[in-house]
């Protein structure tokens, strides 16, 4: 919608947003980008963004590639989304979500896209100073995480965080997915209350294995 803005047209009719509607349906999922869905609901891999133009310092513009490979790509980007609709659209409708998806999320998308086309105002300084005490915060949190696991380790890695979490600590397995035990939003805070009990009860026993 903003690059057609960008171009004088503006897109008119019903909204359906595949990206969306995958949120609604799964919002501790890792990724709700058009590559993931294609490869859930489709089994297919879609060309990707650095098979046509590189990465890094190597990065080129779109418009040096040949057109033959841009259609094949751009077309992907076309057709995916058509086809995902109908599978998500019956999703929604079977977990009650449509009506939240139609009457609330899409519409939206249009005061979002005004937002982006125009930009915002903001105060740079008082951005980073939000920045600094958000830094100090999440370090604070880090270094509790560290004490709580008894080691560190990297909280971004989800087979790290498998290791500590149902390894090292004992906890149960809520689900699984492609690479273990699940470790998305849902679970941790599943897993959250069931943590501070067997703290608890290490305290109480001296029962190390918790």
């Amino acid at each position: 919608m903003i690059v057609l803005r960008g171009a004088g047209v503006e897109l008119a009719g019903p909204l359906f947003d595949t990206m969306v509607a995958d949120y609604l349906l799964d919002p501790g999922g890792r990724s709700h980008g058009l590559d993931s869905l294609s490869e859930r609901f489709l089994h297919h891999e879609t060309i990707k963004i650095d098979e046509l133009i590189g990465k890094g310092k190597n990065q080129k513009s779109m418009d040096t590639v040949p057109l033959d490979k841009i259609v094949d790509y751009a077309a992907e980007d076309a057709i995916i989304p058509f086809l995902i609709r109908p599978i998500v659209k019956s999703q929604m409708e079977a977990s009650s979500l449509l009506d939240l998806f139609t009457d609330l999320e899409m519409p939206l998308i249009e005061t979002l896209v005004e937002m982006e086309f125009n930009g915002v105002t903001v105060d740079r300084e008082q951005l980073a100073e939000l920045s600094k005490r958000y830094q100090e915060r999440m370090d604070k949190v880090e270094g509790e995480i560290y004490e709580t696991a008894g080691r560190p380790f990297n909280i971004g890695s989800p087979k790290q965080l498998q290791e500590i979490l149902f390894e090292e600590l004992g906890l149960p397995v809520i689900k699984k997915g492609k690479t273990g035990p699940s470790t998305d939003a849902a679970v941790l805070e599943e897993l959250a209350p069931q943590h501070v009990h067997s703290r608890r009860r290490f305290w109480s026993t001296g029962d190390t294995r918790n």
